[in-house]
């Protein structure tokens, strides 16, 4: 108490389960819990949940405030700069971390150098993780040597449709090798043969043999000898 009074603080006491009266933790309580129950809905484990709160007071603290000027990040408050959110991961993601060479066992010269984890949390640097090791109950890993698995769901998968306006040559469009989609037949298009219907992906080669087929299909005539034939066939009976 001497020690509040002699910087100014002043302490009070609430009711007892009056909860209002300490409207502003509360609040904050029940933010930093329903953090922490979404971050946990995948993980078995329960006895990470400290590990999801630190997380999520982690990244509170680096979301902007309405309450503070310029609405900057409550880091920015405290510190004078602004935080880095470039090394941020999902809690929960899969990810592999690097086995020290000082640690592994003796003839494991052709054992794997690094370990499936599980990320749960930040350190002091941004560049080290807290990685939790299923393999290994109740050991939790600090590393900088952390490779993070792909996202599962979260390839993007569509069907392409040009309109009029696009690109053309010999009235077929024109398709950027950057696109990955499935192609979606021209009604324009009458003497070429179709398109399969699986998602094609990579650059398109223009074949010589084919004179009036849009990029894409000049790619699959190359690589598909019974394709070709069927063009071939059909460019004959049109001579």
């Amino acid at each position: 108490m001497m020690n509040y009074e002699s910087n100014g603080i002043i302490c009070e006491f609430t009711p007892p389960y009056a909860h209002e009266s300490n409207g502003i933790a509360e609040r904050f309580n029940r933010t930093i819990v329903t953090m922490m129950r979404t971050m946990m809905i995948d993980i078995s484990s329960k006895f990470l949940w400290a590990e999801a709160a630190a997380t999520a007071v982690y990244i509170k603290n680096r979301i902007p405030h309405s309450r503070l000027p310029d609405r900057m990040t409550p880091y920015q408050a405290l510190y004078g700069r602004k935080p880095s959110i470039k090394h941020p991961q999902p809690f929960g993601r899969r990810c592999y971390v690097h086995i020290p060479g000082e640690i592994r066992p003796s003839g494991s010269k052709l054992l794997a150098r690094s370990i499936e984890g599980i990320f749960v949390g930040y350190t002091k640097s941004n560049q080290i993780y807290r990685i939790w090791i299923p393999s290994k109950p109740n050991q939790i890993r600090e590393s900088r040597d952390v490779r993070f698995a792909p996202i599962p769901g979260k390839s993007v998968s569509f069907d392409l449709q040009l309109s009029s306006n696009s690109r053309s040559v010999d009235n077929h469009p024109i398709l950027s090798p950057s696109i990955t989609g499935h192609w979606i037949p021209n009604p324009s298009t009458t003497n070429c043969p179709p398109i399969p219907s699986p998602p094609i992906t990579g650059h398109w080669i223009p074949n010589p043999l084919t004179t009036n087929c849009p990029p894409i299909l000049n790619h699959l005539v190359r690589i598909n000898p019974l394709l070709r034939r069927h063009h071939i066939s059909n460019t004959n009976h049109k001579k």
